[in-house]
């Protein structure tokens, strides 16, 4: 067995032992996991390093709560409106406790995508491209 299935079994065996099966549900591969993400109670990226973390902007645009930590980048920036939503990296009693607050009071951990981040903007950014791109390809070839 691979390291990836090891993982899930201990993970497994984990929640059975901390009495957790009514609390913790695997779910398998899911072409479309929106819906999932979308009516989760709560969102959290607990990641170390991240780049552009595609899937928390996902659940933000779903209107998913969310908590992250403050990795280096990515979060910070994505959540620039929602600076209560982080937590420092490494801090479990920290992310915990947020965790915990933000099922509490669901709608304070409510965030809105900054204008950079939204589909609409870069689909206007890249028509804009293209279209200049467009442009100077058509003077190039009047040229000839």
């Amino acid at each position: 067995m691979g390291r990836k299935g090891d993982t899930y079994e201990i993970c497994r065996r984990l929640v059975k032992v901390l009495g957790l099966e009514d609390k913790v549900i695997f779910v398998d591969f899911k072409i479309n996991p929106y819906p999932y993400i979308k009516w989760a109670d709560l969102f959290v990226l607990s990641s170390d390093y991240e780049g552009l973390p595609m899937v928390l902007m996902e659940a933000v645009a779903l209107g998913t709560p969310v908590v992250s930590t403050d990795c280096r980048s990515g979060p910070g920036e994505i959540l620039e409106s929602c600076k209560h939503c982080l937590t420092p990296v490494g801090d479990e009693e920290k992310l915990a406790a947020k965790m915990q607050d933000a099922l509490q009071n669901p709608t304070l951990y409510r965030c809105v995508l900054k204008p950079e981040m939204t589909l609409e903007y870069a689909s206007k950014k890249y028509e804009k491209l293209w279209k200049s791109e467009f442009t100077d390809q058509n003077r190039h070839c009047s040229e000839h």
